[in-house]
């Protein structure tokens, strides 16, 4: 048995929930346990601050602010947690469970938004339920405010996710200046530096320790920074690991067979008995949907779920990734697993 994130109290979504809870009274899902709730004091306003690809078994020279540890959703991408983030609602809820997803029998990238046959991928903007954290804040006279770096503005998830958010697009350095000045009652900032760095490079790489650099010296200035009453609240929408160019296995299914989701766990839809049969010598652990219906938490389920869902899933074993078609780009750091490395995150706070 694989166990899954926890969505009951110890998970990104109960962050997001903590928040929403102590600014409007209300939130959807459930809150933090208690022994990671009480590491966030009470503020007047929240500066959620996201690290890209920065786990927590990753987290180097922040630890001087870590609070504990969480689990990001499943599967380990950045599409699937900052759908999280934005609607406060686990995968099962919200829809979106992969990077490459499957519906309405065809795949679809959920992160650059476009259908892989060229069929019409719909409104993005329209994807995610409504209302979402920033909407539903709204109506309690609460002010969401983003600030994003300059190359999200060209990435169709981005309105996405930030829709109903005041969204400004800043150079790292701009960030902690704009974060200062802003008068949001939740203030998202997001750091991609280290995830671009850990896919490119790797966590051995001069490039990485460049990037640990740029986002540490970041949060640190808005630490020592922030104004009173403000609470800083740090985490990460996943962790990485570094796979050997040994280590990438070409996966050609069979045409009954189709191949979606990411690198480190593939899902696969087709007939159960020739998916073990093809899959059986490959370097992961083959998983059947009733074990894994829980990875993307708990319900009501989204009314688009049951079609998205894989038949089986293929865990990718450790220093393994997989490439199968439209799935083929070489990198050093992979995610999207449940590997500690990919599932931990870890849980910052600041404030003065």
């Amino acid at each position: 048995m694989v166990n899954g994130p926890d969505y009951l109290g110890g998970g990104l979504v109960n962050m997001v929930a903590e928040l929403e809870l102590r600014l409007s009274g209300f939130a959807p899902s459930l809150p933090l346990y208690p022994e990671l709730a009480t590491a966030i004091p009470s503020g007047g306003r929240y500066l959620f601050v996201l690290f890209d690809g920065l786990g927590d078994l990753q987290l180097r020279e922040l630890t001087e602010w870590r609070r504990g540890r969480m689990d990001a959703s499943f599967s380990t991408q950045t599409s699937v947690a900052t759908a999280t983030i934005s609607t406060g609602l686990p995968p099962a809820q919200n829809g979106q469970i992969a990077y490459l997803m499957r519906e309405q029998n065809r795949i679809v990238n959920t992160l650059y938004c476009y259908s892989l046959d060229g069929s019409d991928y719909g409104d993005p903007v329209t994807r995610l339920p409504y209302p979402n954290v920033a909407e539903r804040l709204a109506r309690h006279g609460r002010k969401s405010a983003a600030l994003l770096p300059l190359e999200m503005a060209d990435v169709p998830l981005t309105p996405v996710v930030f829709r109903g958010v005041d969204t400004h697009y800043l150079e790292a350095d701009e960030m902690v200046e704009s974060a200062m000045s802003s008068d949001a009652d939740l203030l998202f900032l997001y750091l991609a530096e280290v995830d671009t760095a850990a896919h490119a490079f790797g966590q051995e790489s001069r490039q990485y320790d460049e990037a640990m650099d740029t986002v540490t010296a970041v949060w640190t200035a808005l630490a020592a920074g922030v104004a009173p009453g403000t609470v800083m609240v740090g985490t990460a929408d996943h962790g990485h690991v570094d796979i050997p160019a040994s280590g990438i296995i070409v996966l050609d299914p069979p045409s009954e067979i189709t191949c979606h989701g990411d690198d480190r766990v593939v899902y696969l839809t087709g007939p159960r008995r020739l998916i073990e049969e093809w899959a059986a010598p490959f370097p992961g652990k083959l998983v059947g949907i009733e074990e894994a219906r829980t990875w993307w938490g708990p319900g009501p389920e989204h009314e688009a779920l049951e079609e998205r869902l894989p038949d089986m899933l293929l865990l990718a074993d450790d220093r393994v990734a997989f490439h199968f078609p439209d799935n083929e780009l070489t990198m050093v750091g992979y995610h999207g697993g449940l590997t500690e490395a990919e599932l931990a995150i870890p849980l910052l706070v600041a404030s003065r």
